[in-house]
């Protein structure tokens, strides 16, 4: 629980109240969590305003190493914001983009041919 609170904290201290520009997002992320913005693209979630970005790891000697994070940022407090939000009619499904490594189609998954 402390820990929580200390990450809470520390986003508010990280980040300025309003952040005008994606100029002022982009060094604050770079600065809380020592990675490189590849790309920032304004979206809008919720009926808000937002910024997604593209996020690459330093290098080093880990699994993460130079690996690459999409997050979506508020433009107005910027606070990270969750992947999936809750809704009134349920659960807002994740926009990130979809790989999905199967690529037959559901029949011939059924007749049990194999996609080459």
């Amino acid at each position: 629980m402390t820990s929580k609170l200390i990450a809470a904290a520390f986003l508010l201290v990280a980040f300025p109240a309003f952040a005008a520009s994606d100029a002022e997002v982009k060094a604050g992320l770079e600065k809380a969590y020592k990675v490189k913005v590849i790309r920032m693209n304004a979206v809008e979630v919720g009926g808000k305003p937002a910024f997604r970005a593209v996020l690459m790891h330093p290098g080093g000697d880990r699994n993460g190493a130079l690996g690459v994070s999409v997050v979506t940022v508020d433009a107005t407090s910027g606070a990270l914001l969750p992947a999936y939000r809750h809704l009134t009619s349920g659960l807002d499904e994740n926009t990130a983009p979809s790989f999905r490594p199967n690529r037959q189609s559901e029949t011939a998954i059924e007749s049990r041919s194999v996609w080459r």
